[in-house]
């Protein structure tokens, strides 16, 4: 999402840690991502991993069972959640 949307911020690239945020822990730390771009960016990676039409689906099917939807999808409980709050948020 970075590439995509903040290309011209990256220069000689970015270093990510466990997570995928950008962190001054290596070579490419770049102090030009900033929290708002790494939102945009994780927005745009779940509209990718968890679509928004799955994922209705699925919490309709396990009744928002948290457990269920993160097997099912793959993902973390909290990434579900911050998803299924964005989902709210922004009703289709």
């Amino acid at each position: 999402a970075h590439f995509l949307f903040h290309r011209s911020l990256i220069g000689d690239g970015v270093d990510d840690n466990k997570v995928y945020r950008s962190t001054n822990a290596g070579k490419f730390y770049n102090t030009s991502i900033t929290r708002e771009h790494e939102t945009q960016a994780n927005q745009f990676a779940a509209s990718i991993l968890m679509p928004e039409t799955l994922v209705r689906k699925l919490r309709d099917e396990f009744d928002d069972d948290l457990d269920k939807l993160s097997s099912k999808l793959q993902a973390s409980k909290q990434a579900i959640n911050i998803r299924l709050t964005a989902m709210n948020n922004n009703p289709a």
